[in-house]
């Protein structure tokens, strides 16, 4: 089956991360809670501009709280995708001082 994609997404992710998602919504505010409202990149108060970023899709749709983080939108989401580009180790190395 092949998954149509638009604005750069498959469908499969905008209905994984639509606001009617109640799984979707549940983990953004267990996630905010978890990172006690602080961007897991910069570390300054998310404030009311902020999103997940997913650390990998395997999970797409079923993710749990270690697959996501909290973000501010714009330039820390863009930062968190290349660092996923790069990989995970380094995520995990950088994400071990933000804790």
């Amino acid at each position: 089956m092949r998954l149509i994609r638009a604005h750069g997404h498959s469908a499969a992710y905008r209905q994984a991360v639509h606001p009617d998602n109640t799984h979707w919504t549940q983990l953004r505010w267990d996630r905010y809670r978890a990172q006690r409202g602080r961007c897991a990149v910069c570390r300054r108060s998310l404030g009311f501009r902020w999103e997940l970023h997913h650390r990998h899709y395997r999970t797409l749709g079923h993710e749990q709280l270690d697959d996501v983080r909290a973000v501010h939108a714009g330039r820390c989401h863009r930062l968190a995708d290349m660092w996923r580009r790069l990989g995970n180790r380094l995520w995990h190395w950088l994400w071990s001082f933000a804790r």
